[in-house]
Protein backbone atom coordinates (compact mmCIF):
# COMPACT_ATOMS: atom_id res chain seq x y z
CA UNK A 1 0.00 0.00 0.00
CA UNK A 2 1.36 3.37 -0.62
CA UNK A 3 1.12 5.96 1.95
CA UNK A 4 -1.37 8.31 0.10
CA UNK A 5 -3.51 5.23 0.16
CA UNK A 6 -3.21 4.53 3.54
CA UNK A 7 -3.85 7.65 4.62
CA UNK A 8 -7.00 8.17 2.41
CA UNK A 9 -8.09 4.99 4.19
CA UNK A 10 -7.50 6.21 7.47
CA UNK A 11 -9.44 9.50 7.10
CA UNK A 12 -12.36 7.42 5.68
CA UNK A 13 -12.39 4.69 8.85
CA UNK A 14 -11.59 7.40 11.79
CA UNK A 15 -15.03 8.99 11.33
CA UNK A 16 -16.58 5.73 11.62
CA UNK A 17 -14.74 4.52 14.18
CA UNK A 18 -15.46 7.96 16.01
CA UNK A 19 -18.87 8.32 15.68
CA UNK A 20 -19.80 4.71 16.88
CA UNK A 21 -18.02 5.37 19.93
CA UNK A 22 -19.59 8.80 20.42
CA UNK A 23 -23.12 7.56 19.82
CA UNK A 24 -23.72 6.05 23.45
CA UNK A 25 -22.22 8.97 25.11
CA UNK A 26 -24.56 11.35 23.46
CA UNK A 27 -27.26 8.96 24.61
CA UNK A 28 -26.35 8.69 28.20
CA UNK A 29 -29.01 10.32 30.81
CA UNK A 30 -26.99 9.73 34.14
CA UNK A 31 -27.83 11.78 36.65
CA UNK A 32 -30.11 13.96 34.28
CA UNK A 33 -33.15 12.00 34.84
CA UNK A 34 -33.45 10.98 38.09
CA UNK A 35 -36.84 10.37 39.77
CA UNK A 36 -38.44 8.34 42.55
CA UNK A 37 -37.41 5.08 41.77
CA UNK A 38 -33.24 6.04 42.87
CA UNK A 39 -34.95 7.24 46.14
CA UNK A 40 -33.94 5.65 49.61
CA UNK A 41 -36.65 3.99 50.95
CA UNK A 42 -38.45 6.36 53.26
CA UNK A 43 -37.99 8.93 50.51
CA UNK A 44 -40.25 10.22 47.91
CA UNK A 45 -38.96 12.17 45.19
CA UNK A 46 -39.69 16.06 45.23
CA UNK A 47 -39.86 17.30 41.53
CA UNK A 48 -39.75 20.98 43.02
CA UNK A 49 -36.67 20.51 44.23
CA UNK A 50 -35.47 17.92 41.86
CA UNK A 51 -34.00 15.57 44.84
CA UNK A 52 -35.36 12.77 47.14
CA UNK A 53 -36.80 14.15 50.31
CA UNK A 54 -37.90 12.07 53.32
CA UNK A 55 -41.68 10.96 52.88
CA UNK A 56 -44.36 13.16 55.08
CA UNK A 57 -45.79 10.96 58.20
CA UNK A 58 -49.49 11.81 58.21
Amino acid sequence: MTDRLRMATLLAVLPLMLGATAAPARDCQFGKGTSASACAEGSVWDAGQGRCVAKPTS
